[in-house]
């Protein structure tokens, strides 16, 4: 989703790490990679919480995101 031509300086990536993620460029839309890392930081909080055991969590993220 960076629309700079500077990459590395506007996300942190290396080069290398850059390079691995171009090989996955429009596999999903940004809408949907900001909903998986939502969903990722509601089960982290729950196991914290005690609200979702840790067993199933990732089985859970798999369902949701998937």
């Amino acid at each position: 989703s960076c629309k700079s031509k500077d990459v590395s300086n506007c996300t942190g990536l290396t080069g290398w790490q850059i390079n691995n993620a171009r090989k996955h460029l429009k596999k999903y839309s940004t809408g949907e990679l900001v909903n998986a890392l939502a969903t990722i930081r509601n089960a982290e909080i729950g196991i914290k919480t005690g609200a979702i055991e840790e067993t199933i969590a990732v089985p859970h993220l798999l369902v949701n995101i998937l």
